[in-house]
């Protein structure tokens, strides 16, 4: 089998940690995390973990671990989905679905960036929350066709599809929009409508995709100004609560990707989606910052060359320390905390506390 078969590795392949760049998985965005040095290389993996079988429909909570609601979250970062991958960042509709199936065998359910961001996390007890989040609204992630039904091998085509196959399974996540989005022309107001009347989520990527540190603050503001537009005019009142830096670049007035105003219309504030590089601190945490929200790359190929600290590589770790990750309570309006740990919650959270 070829590359296409692989999500996150070739398991055929033995990999060592002194082929990577230590730092490799860390943004220019002025991120201070930093990797531990104790951090293990890639292990060789059982084929099952690579190609899961089919049968395995059923999302398990994560047996004998307590609830932990001050445990990081994964926000992964998709671009397009596309058979002939032409990006760094793509992935074959076969790697996504090989995806959504590693994450639910391994106990983790979809929500929205907002969801994150002001802490609305309703997710079954014992599961883990992953924001999945999709940048630069191309037609690989959503296209509908002359009837209005989703084209099957897009991203949310997928999803809708593993939804039949996985019962409880509920597809989720933030779509970064620019002009014309999903390149649909005329239907594009369409499908964003239909985006936000089946759960999904609306984030401002800016009108035209520029570098922000290339524009003076007032082009900064015009361009997120415009780009809340867009989803605005197809969505009367919607409330965009995310912004994805394009290309990870943030302006030099970082303020500016939070909140600003341009033409006697203003934008946020915004919780702001980095270009990497870890799991996100949880929302009800001291070290949770909204203006900077970490995300992990999507791999398909990983540990290779350059290879950054991606997917496999968080995921992984995430495994290996299973206390280190959101374990949800199954209730929404409490937050089960680690005993000792009442000093790591936000204040405004402790009378939820438990």
């Amino acid at each position: 089998a070829g590359v296409d078969e692989f999500l996150l590795w070739d398991a055929a392949v033995s990999y060592s940690r002194d082929a990577l760049a230590p730092t490799a998985g860390l943004p220019a965005l002025g991120l201070t995390t930093k990797l531990p040095t104790d951090t293990p290389g890639p292990v060789r993996l059982a084929v099952s973990e690579v190609a899961p079988k089919a049968e395995r429909t059923g999302a398990q909570p994560l047996p004998g671990l307590p609830p932990n609601e001050l445990g990081g979250i994964p926000v992964v970062m998709h671009h397009m989905i596309r058979a002939d991958r032409v990006g760094e960042y793509d992935q074959t509709p076969r790697e996504f679905r090989a995806e959504l199936e590693l994450l639910w065998r391994k106990g983790y359910a979809p929500i929205g960036m907002g969801d994150l961001i002001g802490g609305r996390v309703d997710v079954p007890r014992g599961l883990t929350p992953v924001v999945m989040t999709f940048d630069d609204s191309t037609s690989f992630q959503l296209a509908l066709d002359e009837d209005g039904k989703v084209r099957p091998g897009t991203a949310v085509g997928i999803m809708l599809e593993f939804a039949k196959t996985h019962p409880g399974y509920e597809p989720a996540g933030t779509f970064y929009v620019n002009r014309d989005p999903f390149a649909a022309g005329s239907r594009s107001d369409e499908l964003l409508r239909w985006l936000v009347d089946h759960g999904f989520e609306l984030g401002n990527h800016t009108h035209d995709h520029i570098p922000l540190h290339e524009l003076s603050d007032a082009e900064v503001q015009r361009q997120l100004v415009e780009g809340a537009e867009v989803i605005e005019q197809a969505v009367p009142g919607y409330r965009i609560e995310s912004f994805s830096l394009p290309l990870g670049m943030s302006p030099r007035n970082e303020k500016l990707a939070v909140r600003g105003s341009s033409g006697g219309r203003s934008y946020g504030p915004y919780g702001v989606a980095l270009i990497g590089a870890n799991p996100s601190p949880s929302p009800f945490s001291r070290a949770f910052r909204p203006e900077a929200i970490p995300r992990i790359r999507t791999s398909h190929a990983g540990w290779k060359g350059e290879a950054d600290f991606a997917f496999s590589y968080w995921f992984r770790e995430l495994d290996r320390v299973p206390g280190s990750r959101f374990v949800s309570d199954g209730d929404p309006d409490t937050i089960s905390i680690p005993d000792g740990a009442s000093g790591q919650l936000q204040p405004r959270y402790r009378a939820r506390a438990r």
